[in-house]
């Protein structure tokens, strides 16, 4: 983690959402123009910390006397014939063919950054607004916001919306499975209450603790009640018991509380335990949802010894053999005997199974591809297609590259280097596209000695490359090279979306020794 915050911080973070614009007349002087003022209304859009587009993109051009670098579209075309030349120069510009514009000219991508560490409530405000801000100014040109950002926020929409659905479902099917078996109010109101009280209790602490609810911690609620539920049901089973064998109310309470509480403490200490495993996760949304869970499920222990015998005071007692023991009760003794009399074949069942169930979790892929989350022929399956088509990818990765060495990227050895690794990156089945250091200095080289063959684009020496970057240098370096040339990062675009997919492409890059 604090790698990647350290990345972020020196060149440019990997959380932004995609713009994109298609038309056969994206390059005309009006669609153009539009597309600036597009672009310029982002960067006054709050928590958009960074754009880049066509519109900021840096060009650099080589005039008989002076080196000119200014915004790509500094100057827009009054007439077809100069928009005409301004996509000839976009399509040949290494830095913006498959990246910024689609290599057919008919679309354009806009990357637009945003504030790190937005909840789903602020990224969905934000999606929104950017959304209705490109239809605006797109005026009727095909145009969509998506890329990651845009997934998680969908996916914390869809996951806050089933929670709705969820937790009720949750608490109905306790409570009917509880009045079946208690067949009494008061084995479904108490535990009910109690388990309310507890859950709000908790809910209350992980909100206080400055926590949000995320992907992880959203099931938190419905699996604290589903937990914790059991044990005042355990409390007000026994206490029927004992009203059952004629104790009065008090002498119930006490006998029933004394026979559940050390069963109770022990089975509600070793599931907080079991949570609070989960703290030694490397992730800390699976380390908070651990440690609330075990602290939810303490309370719902604590609040069914305490306010469970509390609650029945206060309800009339169930007279001895008022309904039966129940058909239930009534299978137990035939179930015994039937485990008893099978129990060899039971138990070497159970091992049989217990036996493929390994082998079959050992085949298990750990990995999130949070697009087939939505349906197939949802919108965002269509502009992640559609993205992954007309650019690079849709899915960005960053490798950073560090020395301790001030100037080394300078060097034609290391980026020869550079450019090998990115030819390979490039021929991986999981990656669309790259751009690094090495392309800004092709571009700088071509640009300044047009004659260059492109095997010969990489300067070969070192004063070159030092006079290519005096010379024609600009800010937009600074997403791939830092102030002292030892550090840079290689802007990667992936057409893979799930984490085992990349997870692979992350194996195969480690065996690679720089």
């Amino acid at each position: 983690l604090k790698a990647y915050e350290d990345v972020r911080d020196k060149f440019v973070g990997d959380d932004f959402l995609v713009a994109v614009w298609i038309s056969d007349e994206l390059f005309s002087p009006n669609v153009l123009k539009r597309f600036k003022q597009f672009t310029l209304a982002l960067n006054k859009h709050p928590d958009v910390t960074r754009v880049d587009s066509l519109a900021t993109a840096s060009y650099v051009s080589a005039e008989e006397d002076f080196t000119n670098i200014d915004d790509f579209l500094a100057e827009l075309p009054q007439d077809d014939a100069s928009a005409s030349d301004l996509k000839r120069k976009a399509l040949a510009n290494r830095l913006f063919a498959g990246q910024l514009v689609s290599k057919d000219g008919r679309g354009a991508l806009v990357a637009i950054h945003l504030t790190p560490g937005l909840d789903t409530e602020a990224l969905t405000e934000r999606v929104d607004s950017l959304r209705a801000l490109s239809i605006s100014h797109a005026e009727g040109i095909e145009n969509f916001v998506t890329g990651p950002e845009v997934a998680r926020q969908q996916t914390g929409q869809t996951l806050f919306s089933d929670n709705r659905v969820e937790l009720p479902l949750a608490i109905i099917a306790t409570v009917i499975v509880s009045l079946l078996g208690q067949r009494s109010f008061v084995g479904v109101l108490l535990p009910l209450f109690v388990n309310l009280v507890s859950l709000l209790v908790t809910l209350a602490l992980f909100i206080q603790a400055g926590h949000a609810f995320n992907f992880v911690t959203i099931i938190m609620p419905p699996v604290i009640f589903v937990v914790g539920f059991a044990y005042a049901v355990h409390i007000i089973s026994d206490y029927d018991r004992q009203i059952g064998l004629g104790h009065d109310k008090q002498t119930a309470i006490r006998e029933a509380l004394d026979d559940v509480f050390v069963p109770l403490t022990l089975t509600a200490f070793t599931t907080a335990v079991g949570f609070s495993s989960l703290s030694i996760s490397n992730i800390e949304t699976i380390r908070v949802f651990g440690a609330f869970s075990a602290i939810g499920t303490i309370l719902s222990w604590l609040f069914s010894v305490l306010l469970v015998p509390l609650g029945l005071r206060f309800f009339s007692a169930k007279k001895s053999g008022d309904k039966g023991v129940g058909k239930l009760v009534e299978f137990a003794p035939a179930l015994a005997r039937f485990d008893l009399r099978n129990r060899r074949t039971i138990l070497f069942a159970s091992f049989v199974a217990v036996l493929a169930a390994v082998v079959f979790a050992s085949k298990i892929n750990v990995g999130t591809d949070y697009l087939n989350n939505f349906p197939k022929e949802s919108e965002i399956h269509e502009h992640f297609a559609t993205v992954n088509e007309l650019f690079a990818g849709a899915v960005p990765i960053q490798i950073h590259i560090d020395s301790d060495i001030p100037d080394v990227f300078k060097n034609p050895d290391e980026l020869q280097v550079l450019d090998q690794l990115q030819a390979w990156l490039v021929s991986q089945p999981e990656i669309g596209g790259a751009i690094s250091f090495v392309d800004y200095m092709k571009m700088l080289h071509t640009t300044f000695v047009p004659d260059v063959r492109e095997e010969n684009a990489i300067p070969g020496t070192f004063n070159l490359s030092d006079q290519l970057l005096a010379l024609g240098a600009g800010e937009d370096a600074r997403q791939f090279i830092d102030a002292r040339y030892k550090s840079t990062l290689m802007q990667v675009r992936s057409n893979a979306v799930s984490t085992s997919d990349l997870s692979d492409l992350v194996q195969r890059l480690s065996l690679i020794h720089i």
